[in-house]
């Protein structure tokens, strides 16, 4: 009995000492990972410190360089001038503003605005809002007039019909996983709506003849061409093209197509051509230059003085003809106008992107083009 009592007291010795190690190499363990976990956290916010030390370095230099721009022998305002010329330019949230430079009245017309299009006439704007799923709008200047024509649809801008009286657009849809496009048709007389066709997928390039009697459109996918004529309203199969890139060329006298040109979205340009291609404006280490048609050599308009960065400091941008006299101009968030003429220019707004009927409505490859022509 005593001897399985002395055998008992020794496992019982051995366990603790078994425990003990076991508890021991435990600590040892949590130790380790305890000053793992200590080691990971130590990286993190050193990482942490260096990724915000870095955007601040950057936040700072830029505010730096821009802080250093500006624009030498500029006047304080534009009292100079009052022209009869409506100009459009951007402000927060991509609202679209209106303003005439004679009356100088200003009327804010919308907000989330993507992409702008002119009429013919130059009386009316057609309006995509942002986003995927948009609205399409028509504003009536002279009667400050806003009227919704379609919410919430996938879609493009309308193309204007040569006289400005009436608009086709498309709207797309998903119906079953398959794609299809409406073609309508707005009269603005009317107010009505007139659907063309329900394609089995998308349309594209819709396009008025000169006459505005007739509607050429594509079809993607299948490379078919269509005609529809309103007196009418038969569609009619055009030949099958061939070739992407010259869609209408294959299919239809080019001649006889109306290209309205008038389409402008939000983005910067570094150049213009003049609207009767007699001179031309570029950004040069952001400085602004013109050039006479014939001539070789630039002359200085306006001077940049600041360290030049072309992403962060990229100097004057946005050169939009009002006439062929003066012009309008974007640096460091606000629009300047320029009169060749009076050789002065002043600050005319903040905001951004600034856009004339002049300007978007005759294209710049026809604007260069006679820029070129001796």
């Amino acid at each position: 009995m005593a001897s399985y009592s002395g055998i008992g007291i020794i496992n019982v010795m051995f366990l603790k000492i078994y425990l003990k190690e076991v508890i021991k190499n435990m600590k040892k363990k949590i130790k380790v990972i305890f000053i793992i976990i200590i080691i990971l956290l130590t990286l993190m916010i050193i990482v942490g410190g260096l990724y915000f030390a870095a955007i601040y370095l950057i936040n700072k230099e830029i505010n730096r360089i821009g802080n250093q721009g500006e624009l030498l022998n500029k006047e304080k305002d534009i009292s100079f001038y009052n022209k009869n010329i409506n100009i459009l330019y951007f402000i927060e949230n991509e609202t679209l503003i209106i303003r005439n430079l004679k009356s100088n009245i200003e009327i804010n017309i919308h907000k989330n605005i993507r992409i702008v299009g002119w009429s013919p006439n130059g009386k009316f704007l057609t309006l995509r809002t942002s986003g995927k799923f948009a609205s399409i709008l028509i504003y009536n200047i002279d009667k400050n007039e806003l009227i919704i024509i379609e919410k919430d649809i996938i879609c493009d801008l309308p193309e204007w019909s040569p006289n400005s009286k009436k608009i086709v657009y498309e709207i797309n849809d998903v119906d079953n996983a398959s794609y299809k496009s409406n073609l309508i048709i707005y009269d603005l007389g009317t107010k009505n709506k007139n659907k063309i066709t329900r394609a089995p997928n998308y349309l594209s390039d819709y396009k008025w003849d000169k006459s505005g009697e007739i509607i050429y459109y594509h079809q993607l996918f299948n490379n078919q061409s269509y005609s529809y004529l309103l007196s009418n309203k038969e569609i009619l199969e055009l030949p099958i093209v061939k070739n992407k890139d010259n869609l209408w060329e294959e299919s239809i006298e080019i001649i006889n197509i109306h290209f309205n040109n008038n389409n402008h979205s939000n983005t910067s340009d570094w150049e213009s051509y003049s609207n009767d291609g007699t001179s031309y404006l570029h950004n040069i280490e952001g400085s602004l230059f013109l050039r006479k048609k014939g001539k070789k050599e630039d002359f200085l308009l306006v001077q940049f003085e600041g360290e030049y960065n072309c992403d962060f400091q990229p100097g004057i941008m946005n050169m939009t003809w009002l006439n062929k006299d003066s012009f309008v101009f974007t640096f460091n968030g606000l629009i300047y106008l320029y009169d060749l003429n009076q050789k002065k220019f002043g600050i005319l707004a903040e905001g951004y992107n600034p856009i004339t009927y002049l300007s978007t409505f005759n294209n710049r490859e026809k604007r260069e083009k006679l820029f070129n022509n001796k």
